[in-house]
């Protein structure tokens, strides 16, 4: 009876685990806004992990700047989360400019603040979870 009892017990501490660990992915949609000189951007981020690889897509929202078309796609080139840092990057392009846009920010939770850099400048953004 001791011994049903012990590994009832470790299957559940088990699950826990995995459960913490699933709970604590990034995996899911994000919404991203921010800031780089006068320009002000939202995408919208499906994001998978493994480990500590994040992938996915980002896709454009609508703003208040005529110059933004939203629903262009961008797919991750790179990403990673290391504890609470987290950070991942695109390719993209603005006019006749193509750059990558750099995001490095710290998650609390399921809010995420740090900086982007493009075009050899930056700027603050923020990310919300908005779903699974």
């Amino acid at each position: 009876m001791m011994k049903t009892g012990l590994v009832v017990a470790a299957l559940l501490w088990s699950v826990g685990c995995t459960q913490a660990r699933a709970a604590d992915s990034l995996a899911g949609r994000w919404d991203v806004s921010g800031r780089i000189a006068s320009f002000a951007f939202r995408v919208a981020c499906d994001f998978q992990q493994s480990g500590e690889v994040l992938s996915g897509v980002c896709i454009d929202q609508s703003t208040s700047d005529a110059r933004v078309k939203s629903g262009r796609r961008h797919i991750l080139s790179q990403g990673k989360v290391d504890g609470d840092q987290v950070s991942w990057s695109y390719p993209s392009s603005f006019l006749f400019s193509h750059f990558s846009a750099d995001y490095a920010g710290v998650r609390q939770g399921d809010h995420i603040t740090g900086q982007i850099t493009a075009q050899g400048r930056t700027g603050p953004f923020t990310a919300d979870r908005a779903g699974p």
